[in-house]
């Protein structure tokens, strides 16, 4: 009976052992799981997870929030709250080159990056902030934890031995096991414990007294880039223009695996007054477009705003100022080129654009950078026609893009086509008595314009692209007729009692422009704009190009 009963509380000292020893390791996992899960250190600093996240559509995003802690407490939210500003004096930036290295840090005075908003807060692109920063980034996918840091820490070097860790909690530090780590990085200290990671991604606690043997730098000291190697643009090169209203719609570079393009231009900076330029640029849009083989022209205007520009013009600080920004810009997005597209200018400040883009590309060819003018035919308006001095300019750039679209404008009270034949072609021949046949870059309309009839026999138009226009021309095919005048297909049709007309932009115009490329031995093709365009039309102009 002494057996038996010592049988029984040997197998309930076991029983007990083993609940004990299964719920203190059940206890301890959740303890790794509350503390060693989703941590976020930026500089030393522990914040919430989700102010570092990756959105839909694959890019990791930093919230203003964080930055302003623990990065730069000087970065601010623009009254608009649509971009962060980061003043830039007595920051040590460094671009491609000393020249304009030494341009950038006399003339400029913050830059801006677009921001998105999620659940009320702010977010910027992380890729953005660690090229300013020199962050080095660290993540750890067991743990879902990241670390951001750009300080010189101390490295304890520990041999693979195990070491204690603690996490922090309401009730002070508490023990969450040993483990067997090879490197512990300092991160600071707090209240007789050091704040620490591990080689393998822990972030916790130890107990304070072990002495760095080791300094590991985290700032990235090196230059935003470095001037590009190949900017080679084959013969009759492909341009398309992403239209982009905002940063929130330059998300992604578009469905396609492939377009019969070699550069695509989004349009992400634009001038504002006292020669600041607000800047829509996208780092991942940048990556994506790399990957499919296009190379990156940044569509830079004027906002067709004359005041500003001639206000820019007539202050050598905003030009000055302006051009620095406009530098910074191409090398922290990796940029292959520039696209001015001043438009809407005063006639008075004809050879002040000569001037501005004379010093512009003098420093943009330090970087390497394709540079690039939209002009449109050499006829017409002083302030969108005669204000261009197309021999001076194009002594300055690689290409002049001739627009050759809006012969009748949105606002005209009579009806007409985008760009008729013959209109077309004599901005060519015209075009070519001013500008080199190796620098004009034919501009080739994606949209076309419906045109209603009104009762007095005026005329109110709406854009529209191949896909909406697809649709009609199913609708009416029966009413498509070839005009002699425009050289393109028309269409009149009655609908709801009103009348419209469209002179079409289809597989026959395409062709016709494009053979007008090789007739006149001209340097490309650009078109305007991506967003007006469908897989059919890239497909006509693949097979006809």
């Amino acid at each position: 009976m002494k057996k038996i009963i010592l049988a029984i509380v040997f197998i309930g000292l076991l029983v007990f052992g083993g609940y004990y020893y299964y719920m203190y390791h059940e206890l301890l996992g959740e303890q790794q799981q509350v503390y060693l899960y989703n941590q976020l250190v930026i500089n030393g600093q522990s914040m919430p997870r989700h102010r570092v996240f990756e959105d839909d559509h694959g890019r990791q995003l930093i919230s203003v929030t964080a930055i302003q802690e623990a990065i730069d407490p000087s970065v601010y939210l623009s009254g608009s709250k649509s971009r962060i500003y980061i003043p830039m004096l007595g920051k040590n930036i460094r671009l491609e080159t000393s020249l304009i290295t030494q341009f950038v840090r006399q003339h400029i005075e913050t830059i801006n990056i677009p921001v998105l908003v999620k659940d009320g807060d702010y977010y910027v692109e992380l890729s953005v902030i660690e090229r300013l920063y020199g962050l080095s980034i660290e993540s750890f996918d067991t743990y879902n934890a990241l670390f951001v840091d750009n300080r010189s820490l101390g490295v304890v070097t520990n041999g693979s031995s195990k070491v204690k860790l603690y996490a922090e909690s309401a009730e002070g530090f508490k023990s969450i096991g040993k483990y067997a780590v090879d490197r512990l990085t300092l991160i600071g200290d707090k209240a007789g414990y050091s704040h620490v990671l591990t080689n393998t991604g822990e972030i916790a606690y130890i107990k304070s007294g072990e002495t760095a043997n080791e300094t590991k730098n985290y700032f990235l000291d090196q230059a935003l880039n470095t001037p590009r190697i190949d900017n080679y643009l084959p013969d009759n090169f492909a341009l398309t223009w992403h239209q982009v209203g905002s940063f929130k719609q330059t998300v992604d570079i578009g469905p396609q695996d492939q377009l019969p393009i070699d550069v695509i231009s989004p349009t992400w900076f634009a001038l504002n007054v006292e020669g600041i330029v607000i800047n829509e640029a996208s780092y991942d849009y940048m990556q994506k477009a790399h990957e499919k083989g296009y190379k990156v022209w940044g569509l830079y205007s004027n906002s067709f705003k004359p005041e500003w520009t001639k206000g820019m013009f007539e202050s050598a600080d905003y030009s000055n100022q302006s051009i620095a920004q406009l530098l910074v810009y191409s090398a922290l997005y990796n940029l292959d080129g520039i696209n001015f597209d001043f438009e809407n200018m005063y006639l008075s400040n004809k050879a002040d654009y000569v001037d501005y883009i004379a010093s512009a590309v003098t420093q943009l060819q330090y970087q390497n950078l394709r540079t690039s003018i939209d002009v449109t035919v050499p006829w017409g308006s002083d302030q969108w026609s005669k204000v261009y001095d197309r021999v001076e300019l194009s002594k300055h750039v690689d290409y002049m893009c001739l627009m050759a679209y809006d012969e009748f404008w949105a606002s005209s009270k009579n009806a007409g086509p985008v760009a008729s034949m013959d209109w077309v072609e004599k901005g060519i021949t015209e075009s070519l008595k001013l500008i080199p046949k190796e620098k004009l870059v034919l501009s080739v309309p994606l949209y076309m314009r419906t045109w209603a009839i009104q009762s007095n026999g005026t005329a109110k138009s709406k854009s529209m692209g191949w896909k909406t226009a697809a649709g009609i021309k199913e609708s009416y095919k029966e009413d498509i007729v070839y005009d002699e005048l425009s050289g393109q297909n028309f269409l009149a049709y009655k609908q709801e009692g009103s009348h419209y007309k469209i002179w079409l932009e289809d597989a026959y115009s395409m062709k016709k422009r494009l053979q007008m490329i090789e007739q006149y031995d001209l340097a490309g093709t650009a078109f305007w704009s991506k967003v007006f365009a469908t897989e059919e039309t890239w497909e006509i102009i693949e097979n006809e190009r």
